[in-house]
């Protein structure tokens, strides 16, 4: 897939723009590993690849025909991929790192990573040109899922046909379930107040109205640091677009896993209906802000307001050992 379609005509002409290289991530498809097809001789149907099952994740030793993007292999080194796929309820956001705790080839040899692998989405080292992050709606999205992490191992002295046992540690960085991060008390009162959530969004009220016949308006902005996904890695220039903010009217509360953002309750715990939400969102490439204009019509059976609830994901770091055997040498 062209990582170029849909942007601006401005970045399409990769000599005018003096070798910068776009990468739109609202094409979220797009994967540079996996940019050509490689068709291998079929086997046995019964005949699968390694596989390790950790909980929701999986993960396969591939071919050693199979590529990894902006990765080659020294001599006295054998290079193959681990295919780790998620199940589709997992929020996996990238592989941070891997590395070999154990491996032992089929003539009894301990076999050495040269270094611990280090993730981040694309691979730096081709990218020696500036790069333009293209965003939706102020959130920079992941660059890549990293489905396929190298191996990297340094052969023993006899020729071997197999790694008999292979050990080692993912390190990946997921989004939790949704959980409420943070309650503005006594809302009514509230006109300028600021509580930093747990995850370390700040929620500011900027203005709280009643009418006499009940309605309430909320102007709540959400700030929060924008995942820099290890963009720092790139040795080139990273230019990001579309920072502005973006504004967009809906009657529904955006969702996290399906609890709304933000909720208006009263004492009971009883949720308030919204009538409309006008969301501004955009970035400066550092911090996300999301600025909400909310409106709520009377609901006098619910009572007074007096909480709004703040609701998302926490980012968290996690580590998956695997174990793997029997995987093919060339």
């Amino acid at each position: 897939m062209d990582p170029s379609a849909g942007v601006d005509n401005r970045f399409n002409d990769r000599a005018q723009r003096g070798g910068t290289r776009v990468i739109d991530l609202r094409h979220s498809s797009y994967n540079p590993t996996e940019s050509r097809l490689v068709l291998t001789d079929g086997g046995p149907a019964d005949s699968a690849p390694p596989t390790f099952h950790a909980g929701a994740l999986r993960i396969r030793a591939l071919p050693s025909i199979t590529s990894v993007s902006g990765q080659t292999k020294n001599d006295g080194e054998t290079l193959f991929a681990l295919d780790v796929t998620p199940e589709p309820g997992l929020l996996w956001q990238t592989v941070l790192g891997m590395r070999i705790d154990r491996a032992i080839d089929d003539r009894g040899q301990h076999l050495t990573q040269p270094a611990a692998f280090v993730g981040g989405g694309i691979n730096p080292q081709s990218l020696q040109e500036d790069v333009v992050i293209i965003v939706e709606d102020g959130t920079i999205l992941p660059v890549n899922d990293l489905r396929l992490v190298p191996v990297r191992l340094k052969l023993g002295k006899a020729s071997a046909k197999q790694v008999k046992e292979l050990k080692g540690t993912l390190t990946a960085q997921v989004l939790g379930v949704p959980e409420r991060l943070a309650t503005v008390e006594s809302i009514l009162k509230s006109a300028g107040q600021v509580v930093k959530a747990a995850d370390g969004t700040t929620v500011r009220v900027m203005a709280v109205t009643q009418q006499d016949d009940g309605e309430i308006s909320l102007r709540v902005e959400l700030q929060s640091r924008t995942p820099d996904m290890n963009l720092g890695r790139f040795p080139g220039r990273i230019i990001r677009v579309n920072r502005g903010m973006r504004a967009r009217t809906q009657r529904e509360m955006p969702t996290e896993g399906g609890e709304p953002i933000l909720t208006l309750q009263n004492t009971k715990g009883e949720a308030f209906r919204l009538d409309q939400c006008a969301l501004d969102s955009g970035t400066d490439g550092i911090r996300t802000t999301k600025l909400f204009n909310l409106t709520f019509p009377p609901q006098k059976n619910l009572g007074e307001p007096a909480k709004l609830i703040f609701t998302g994901r926490r980012l968290a770091v996690v580590e998956v050992p695997f174990v793997l055997k029997d995987i093919p040498l060339p």
